[in-house]
């Protein structure tokens, strides 16, 4: 598809993020809610919506040339995810189960349950070798319960059963062989259709993917580039003008200070913004208005004012306990700017001269120009507090004042106390490397490796009927779908992404239990390999003879705790 194509998508992605975007604001400022039907309708509805809203910004993401369209769709994405993830945490906490059915929300907004499930990147896809294989064994079985024999004493024997149990499986590998080289054959000289028939088409439109792929590296060092060229001119060019400019302003602030309030201001801290923030919106008005006699009255009025609103605001917060109150977002403020930004940069932009696609020269020049004032501003600033001291020190001598001047009182560091000290953990292992830490556990068989199998593998629908259930005040089951889609939230785009690494709801654990053969290892290769995360068997089989005594268990949680820490440290951001 061609970049038009992918800023259509962008466009409706982003058309349904307003409109969610104010759902999801209104949803912020409710009171809390009594009826969990309610509250879950509400909920469920942002969910599915943000689900669909994560699969298209996607999609953009991954086929999207511009590296300036990239950086905002990798913001929105993040954010939207994020989003997604938190309010899975809310339906949780009104369903008060793991597993949340939302048929509503998804014929409200029209789409099917494979539609409101989130998307596996483009990836490798493996064969179904494992559910035939399940599928001749559950064969094998009903041949050998269909007619029971009745076995005689000497035949009840271990040798003969053995020798049983070696023939049935012997045979059974050997027909899996043949059957498999049969259909090689077949396959090889044309005499059997494969079961999926790749056109010209399907491999042009995957050549194609793939340009984009290196045409995104390439525009993405161009960018990088353009960038470090326009950031050096501009810091040559225009840092003079910026620093007299950024002056002038500051005397004039001055200036206007003193003659309303007689006194020399302050410059703000560095940490705060520094003089950035007096110029921001009804910045003077805001200090000038601090030294003035009325404004201590108003703050004594504003707190007693205040301590009413806190008082008030508990007793509604114990009225209303038993309702459900949506938690306040870490990602809602992040999706509000990725929104306008996009609305203001992207929607009506004119790209009919760039039809490349490549990096715009007067959005690098706006945000290194900004930055490089920002830079400037940082030195005029300790330049002005020496000018502001001098000045300070001249009122004073001409208003006979004797002394020094009484310094602001500043807030010091105090180190941390007995309640924060925490006893550092001796190393058991200062003189070994991390990797040789590693080959031991590999060695002991604590590190295994595990199978290159992806998510989508796990094979199965959501459930049709687990919704009308619920309503019945039932608690059925999750069918496999459900399963698949509460791995993907809870273990693979936490731990896979930085930003929701830290921002999102924590998980420590997750349990997955089942009847053998029901995929629950299969689940934890997925993991790993969709994360390419490093297996840990520390099950009490597998450890058991391999670090005896008390000391061994010491020695082992050592070792698999600094082989985890080293392999946090090393990870992408």
């Amino acid at each position: 598809m061609s970049s038009a194509t992918y800023d259509e998508l962008w466009r409706e992605a982003q058309t349904l993020l307003a409109e969610t975007i104010q759902t999801d604001t209104v949803l912020q400022g409710a009171k809390p809610q009594k009826d969990r039907k309610k509250a879950h309708d509400v909920v469920s509805a942002l969910y599915v919506r943000y689900i669909l809203i994560c699969n298209k910004l996607e999609q953009c993401y991954d086929q999207v040339i511009q590296p300036q369209k990239r950086l905002l769709l990798e913001r929105s994405l993040n954010a939207s995810l994020g989003r997604m993830l938190e309010l899975r945490h809310d339906l949780v906490n009104i369903d008060l189960s793991e597993h949340s059915y939302y048929d509503d929300a998804l014929l409200e907004c029209g789409v099917t349950p494979q539609e409101a499930e989130i998307q596996a990147h483009e990836r490798a896809r493996q064969g179904r070798l494992r559910y035939q294989f399940m599928k001749e064994i559950r064969e094998m079985k009903e041949k050998s319960t269909t007619k029971p024999e009745i076995a005689d004493e000497d035949e009840a024997s271990e040798k003969l059963a053995a020798l049983k149990i070696q023939k049935v499986w012997k045979g059974y590998i050997t027909r899996c062989h043949v059957r498999k080289r049969r259909l090689e054959e077949m396959l090889l000289i044309g005499m059997l259709q494969p079961s999926q028939t790749i056109t010209e088409s399907a491999r042009r439109a995957e050549r194609l993917k793939q340009q984009r792929y290196e045409k995104q590296l390439d525009f993405l060092q161009q960018y990088q580039d353009l960038i470090l060229e326009a950031k050096e001119r501009i810091r040559n060019e225009m840092s003079a003008v910026m620093e007299e400019n950024i002056r002038s302003e500051i005397r004039n602030w001055i200036d206007t200070y003193f003659q309303q309030t007689g006194k020399i201001p302050d410059l703000p801290a560095a940490e705060s913004g520094g003089s950035r923030m007096i110029f921001s919106r009804q910045g003077t008005e805001s200090t000038v208005s601090k030294s003035t006699a009325v404004s201590s009255k108003e703050s004594k009025k504003s707190k007693r004012s205040k301590s009413k609103k806190d008082s008030e605001t508990e007793q509604s917060e114990d009225e209303t306990d038993l309702g459900f109150k949506s938690v306040p977002s870490n990602f809602l403020p992040e999706l509000v700017q990725a929104n306008q930004e996009y609305q203001d940069v992207w929607r009506d932009k004119d790209e009919s001269t760039n039809p490349m696609q490549l990096p715009y020269r007067d959005i690098i020049e706006a945000e290194k120009t900004r930055e490089v004032e920002d830079e400037v501003r940082v030195v005029v600033d300790q330049a002005m507090r020496g000018d502001i001291e001098a000045l300070q020190a001249a009122l004073d001598r001409d208003r006979g004042f004797k002394g020094k001047r009484a310094k602001k009182p500043q807030k010091r560091l105090r180190r941390s106390g007995k309640k924060n000290k925490r006893k550092k953990e001796k190393d058991l292992t200062p003189d070994r490397t991390t990797e040789s830490l590693f080959e031991e556990l590999l060695t002991q068989g604590i590190i295994k490796l595990h199978r290159e199998v992806y998510l989508d593998e796990f094979k199965g629908e959501k459930s049709f009927a687990n919704y009308d259930l619920r309503m019945k005040e039932k608690d059925p089951l999750p069918a496999l779908g459900d399963i698949r889609q509460l791995i993907a939230e809870y273990c693979v785009l936490p731990l896979g992404n930085q930003v929701l690494r830290e921002f999102t709801p924590l998980v420590r654990s997750v349990l997955i239990a089942g009847p053998h053969g029901s995929g629950k290892k299969l689940l934890v290769n997925a993991i790993c390999t969709e994360l390419g995360a490093t297996l840990f068997d520390i099950t009490p089989a597998n450890i058991a003879g391999k670090y005896p005594g008390k000391s061994g268990l010491i020695m082992l949680v050592h070792l698999i705790s600094k082989v985890m820490y080293q392999s946090y440290r090393n990870l992408p951001d």
